[in-house]
């Protein structure tokens, strides 16, 4: 199978069969991030055996995954997701952010089924980033799948929370058994991901509806992390701190749409630089976030 990085060849290995990952010419993974990988033992993190050079090429050795990815079970019911997918996930993630690493892609082609269907591992970190221990947020290439990819991704910046939207998104997809945004083109996408709440079909379970909504908060402050999901689990109470609202206030009108406040209006920019800059020159931002104090006008 090829890939837009590598070619994968399913090998055996004294009766047990693995899979070669040969990269193309001129591409190779990050080095920093394998060495932090080849230090890592979790049963949630799919481990590289060994690499080398061959024929100038790059090349891995992983472990085969006889039931494949998780796009070969959808859709999956809302128990064996609760009980194995939603653990497994959010177990890996804590063990890749432990060690500052940023998967990035996070979505069912990359979440391998154990043989024994008791665990899902967190697999490819081809476009992975590594953070440094003193930050929190990482300016990266646009590299990303639409969709999947966080609100803040769109502005070229990750971070560990992004990760967690990657994850709503993926048990929306896992739980409805198709694509959320299937049909729809690149800016058709991130226009809904940046500014519409998501749309979850009422056939997905509501304890799985209130999780998905909780990874999915658009602002990365607000958004379930690792210690929301793990009581959510416990099925404690955990809160949903939706977009804030503005009272009052007077919306700021840009390409038919209403937004209100710095974030909205900025993420809504993001989308449509061309026009924005526009609104941008004619100071008419300016004569709208006033509204909201000096010190706020200010920033």
């Amino acid at each position: 199978e090829n890939t837009g990085e590598a070619s994968l060849l399913l090998t055996e290995n004294e009766g047990k069969s693995q899979v070669i990952k040969l990269y193309h010419i001129n591409t190779k993974p990050d080095e920093r991030i394998e060495k932090v990988l080849e230090k890592i033992n979790s049963p949630y993190i799919m481990p590289h055996i060994k690499g080398g050079i061959y024929d100038e090429r790059t090349y891995e050795i992983l472990p085969y995954f006889a039931k494949g990815d998780l796009t070969k079970h959808i859709p999956m019911n809302s128990a064996f997701i609760e009980s194995v997918v939603v653990t497994s996930v959010n177990e890996g993630l804590k063990v890749l952010h432990d060690n500052n690493i940023i998967h990035r892609d996070i979505k069912p082609s990359n979440l391998f089924l154990s043989d024994d269907e008791k665990i899902v591992v967190l697999g490819d970190f081809g476009i992975s980033s590594l953070l440094d221990s003193n930050v929190s947020v990482r300016a990266t290439s646009m590299s990303r799948t639409f969709g999947y990819s966080a609100p803040e991704a769109s502005s070229g910046f990750v971070s560990k929370e992004s990760d967690y939207y990657s994850f709503g998104i993926t048990l929306l997809h896992l739980a409805i058994g198709q694509d959320p945004f299937a049909g729809m083109n690149d800016m058709q996408i991130l226009y809904s991901t940046i500014n519409k709440p998501l749309e979850i079909p009422s056939t997905v379970s509501p304890k799985l509806q209130q999780l998905i909504r909780g990874l999915t908060v658009k602002d990365r402050n607000n958004r379930w992390g690792y210690d929301e999901v793990s009581r959510w689990l416990n099925n404690e109470e955990v809160e949903i701190k939706e977009r804030r609202t503005y009272k009052g206030m007077k919306p700021y009108n840009f390409m038919n749409n209403r937004y209100f406040g710095l974030d909205e209006i900025s993420m809504a920019f993001a989308a449509d630089w061309d026009n924005a800059m526009k609104h941008l020159y004619r100071g008419l931002v300016d004569k709208n976030i006033v509204q909201y104090g000096e010190e706020y006008a200010n920033q």
